[in-house]
């Protein structure tokens, strides 16, 4: 069977990590970049803010914003965003254990990986890194995780709801330039047909091998759609698809590079199906001019945006019936 790629929504799926990610690497533009500081004196720990019970500290504080600091904070405002940012992050944690989602420690070592690599640097280096510069790297990391974890929740909660209106769209690629939406770009258009050699569910261990060999031999004598269709019309067992097309782009690469190797007027090879066996007959390819891509991109920026609307009144919501209660004040 044809299977169009799978394009999750990756915007509106990492819609809060890119921007972190991005700003936490920022600085890190060579590993020269990094000079001693000064080493940390002993801190007394306490309780800075309590959220709904669970505990933010002084030192938890201290080190984000040294942190927001890094990523290019003014001293001014990096004690108040590092402490919505940790007020934040408590709730969401919170909410991924209520809901039974979280992130694997795998998971968070490879996004880890690929931040320290952007700096070409290992994970050590970079925790050596932070360190000289007065963060705990384990800041870092509870970040990168809540929002790993945070995007996770609002797949679950509203993935499935999230609309885009076509008017919308059409209206997004209008507005923007020929360079911008890809105008000028051309795409490769399939007209193809399945032909199925139906194996019934209760057939023995043999009968798949038996139709393969079948789909093996009708696919030698097919020489053309207009002449090979209707012969697979006359033989037993066999199904022939309505004709249908398909862009490259919307094609995963391995299919995508099936359909190239096969020529014009041929069958692709015999492929196992819950059906049967199948092949695909190539009827037609040609270049056309096409704003599929374009399309896809103005879709996912529609969705990312209505994404970040739904997880900031989704925080707001939890912020609202939070307890959120400061010790030393």
């Amino acid at each position: 069977m044809i299977r169009a790629r799978r394009t999750p929504n990756h915007r509106f799926a990492t819609l809060l990590t890119a921007c972190a990610m991005t700003g936490a690497v920022a600085v890190f533009s060579s590993a020269s970049a990094f000079v001693a500081a000064p080493t940390a004196h002993a801190q007394t720990v306490y309780t800075a803010i309590l959220v709904n019970d669970i505990p933010i500290t002084n030192f938890d504080i201290d080190s984000r914003v040294a942190l927001l600091r890094l990523q290019g904070a003014s001293s001014a405002q990096a004690r108040s965003r590092a402490e919505d940012e940790l007020i934040d992050e408590t709730l969401q944690r919170a909410e991924g254990r209520w809901l039974g989602i979280s992130v694997t420690q795998a998971e968070l070592d490879d996004a880890m990986s690929s931040i320290a690599g952007r700096s070409n640097l290992t994970t050590s280096q970079l925790n050596q890194a932070l360190r000289q510069r007065g963060v705990d790297p384990q800041s870092l990391r509870d970040s990168i995780e809540t929002q790993m974890l945070w995007n996770q929740i609002i797949r679950a909660r509203f993935q499935a709801t999230v609309q885009v209106d076509e008017q919308e769209v059409l209206a997004a690629l209008g507005s923007r330039t020929e360079t911008e939406d890809g105008a000028g770009s051309t795409d490769t258009e399939y007209t193809l047909r399945e032909v199925i050699f139906i194996v019934p569910s209760d057939a023995g261990a043999g009968a798949t091998a038996r139709r393969e060999r079948e789909a093996s031999a009708f696919r030698a004598r097919f020489e053309s759609c207009a002449a090979g269709i209707n012969s697979a019309r006359q033989l037993n067992g066999v199904v022939v698809q309505e004709e249908f097309r398909r862009f490259a782009s919307d094609l995963n690469a391995e299919l995508q590079e099936l359909l190239d190797e096969t020529a014009v007027g041929r069958l692709t090879p015999p492929e196992t199906s819950e059906e049967g066996v199948t092949l695909i007959a190539v009827c037609n390819k040609r270049e056309i001019r096409s704003d599929a891509a374009a399309r896809r991109d103005v879709e996912s920026d529609l969705r990312n945006e209505e994404g970040v609307l739904l997880s900031r009144g989704y925080l707001r919501d939890l912020r609202a019936s939070a307890t959120i209660i400061r010790p030393e004040q």
